[in-house]
């Protein structure tokens, strides 16, 4: 959305979009339940430590696009591994 109205583009859809995708239903919640699943299966097969390691994999991947795609700039040293 930022990157549209910084070129001047209309955000009415992706704003709709994002406001009907809430964490209750739509894809917010479609990936909850799969990272919760995911998260339970490996606590099953390979234990309670690699589970912590592939939350860690999961949440850095997260934050890394979340968080930094649009300014790398401001990127932690210790993530520079994760850089997009």
């Amino acid at each position: 959305i930022q990157k549209l109205r910084h070129w001047g583009y209309d955000t009415s859809y992706e704003v709709t979009h994002l406001s009907i995708d809430n964490f209750g239903s739509g894809h917010a919640r479609v990936s909850f339940e799969a990272v919760a699943s995911h998260l339970e299966q490996t606590a099953r097969d390979l234990g309670e430590h690699a589970q912590a390691r592939e939350w860690e994999r999961v949440w850095t991947g997260y934050a890394s696009f979340a968080q930094f795609v649009e300014r790398p700039e401001v990127l932690p040293a210790e993530l520079a591994d994760y850089a997009i």
